[in-house]
């Protein structure tokens, strides 16, 4: 039996909760480390030496069968824990989650630098570095980790200069390139990066997306020439999207360029203000459509954003929608504890306690003993 919600308003307390779940690591209680990722080795049999990895997986990993895309980190054991801090504070709300790899190095200057030799035996350089990532670490990521065909590049200075070389000679291997401070502060350098450009295929890059920056207190040929690439490339025409910034009062690799970045490659993950003002379950369904087309992967709304919108039409005093977009959250989120209360209580409003108690149930399923659910169904617990 469904008590009418009179003394009791409990949905004030549900709905407003569901922006404050906790992370899966309070979830499990107090620990001695904090765990942001592990380290594994492959043998690659392209540069012939073994190649560690430094390896973040999204929280929800264990639990989803989805795939995720892929963000390859350059000079991991010095950028990785960086990159993976902004990524954890950003997704899913404006990026998607995301398997990060970091790679440490061997030997820089072999496996990175176009101007550079190959190592004394020939045995690698650049080309074999680029066949390195697409023969076996993207196939290993893939086949291990789910991860989808949507990867994205970042490296900072000479791993930038690689990142752009990537880009111009093997454009098929990454969607999304962030080149922090790239090493363009020679005329040899540019000339050889240009020359790259080219030679490639305008129509293999049509589609990717290009950012790279600099630090304001860097060198003017290094502006200049930064500025003398992204020309030559708009001239070149096709359709890559570039966005080259300059950060007033930092130095070389600057703290916000990769914050920059990859905001520039998901730009509209994140509805916009009239979304939250005006939208519904459609347009929820629409624009999370348009971003799972986009990235060729399936892109679920966050569950705070869908709560978002229920609240809202709750202050609106529209029960009618409310209850419209709860039961949107427990088709895409059924083991949410949380969506099949708020449901339920909002279906208390909406004089429907046959479904109430049924969300209710649902809820006490999933989570035996829920003192709400007990509360909602005038249960006591044994």
């Amino acid at each position: 039996m469904i008590r009418s919600l009179g003394d009791h308003v409990l949905l004030g307390w549900i709905l407003p909760t569901l922006l404050l779940l906790p992370t899966e690591a309070e979830a499990a209680g107090d620990r001695n480390e904090i765990v942001v990722g592990f380290r594994e080795t492959i043998t690659s049999k392209v540069l012939k030496e073994d190649r560690t990895l430094e390896i973040s997986l999204p929280d929800n990993f264990a639990e989803s069968k989805e795939s995720y895309p892929v963000l390859v980190v350059l000079d991991g054991g010095w950028y990785f824990r960086y990159v993976i801090s902004v990524v954890d504070m950003m997704s899913p709300n404006y990026m998607p989650r995301m398997i990060v790899v970091g790679l440490p190095n061997t030997d820089r200057r072999r496996d990175l630098d176009p101007k550079g030799s190959a190592g004394k035996d020939g045995s690698s350089g650049p080309d074999l570095f680029l066949r390195f990532l697409s023969d076996e670490l993207l196939p290993h990521l893939e086949k291990k980790y789910r991860a989808s065909d949507y990867r994205v590049l970042t490296g900072h200075s000479l791993a930038g200069y690689f990142t752009l070389y990537s880009l111009f000679e093997a454009p098929d291997l990454f969607d999304a390139y962030i080149s922090s401070s790239p090493s363009l502060g020679n005329p040899e350098r540019l000339e050889l990066i240009l020359g790259e450009l080219n030679t490639s295929d305008v129509g293999a890059r049509d589609g990717k997306f290009l950012f790279f920056s600099a630090g304001g207190n860097e060198p003017e040929e290094l502006h200049r020439n930064h500025r003398a690439l992204e020309r030559n490339i708009e001239n070149k025409g096709g359709e890559m999207k570039i966005q080259y910034e300059i950060f007033e009062d930092e130095g070389h690799v600057p703290t916000k360029a990769f914050y920059a970045g990859i905001r520039g490659v998901f730009p509209n993950w994140i509805p916009s203000l009239d979304f939250f003002r005006n939208g519904d379950v459609a347009d929820m369904k629409r624009h999370y459509g348009a971003l799972s087309k986009n990235y060729g992967i399936e892109v679920l709304p966050p569950q705070p954003i869908i709560n978002s919108v229920g609240r809202r039409l709750l202050r609106e005093a529209d029960p009618e929608g409310a209850a419209e977009v709860y039961e949107f959250f427990v088709s895409v989120y059924p083991e949410s504890v949380d969506a099949h209360l708020a449901l339920a209580e909002i279906q208390v409003i909406l004089d429907l306690p046959e479904a109430a108690a049924a969300s209710a149930r649902r809820a006490l399923a999933l989570d035996p003993g829920n003192r709400i659910a007990l509360e909602l169904l005038k249960i006591q617990p044994q």
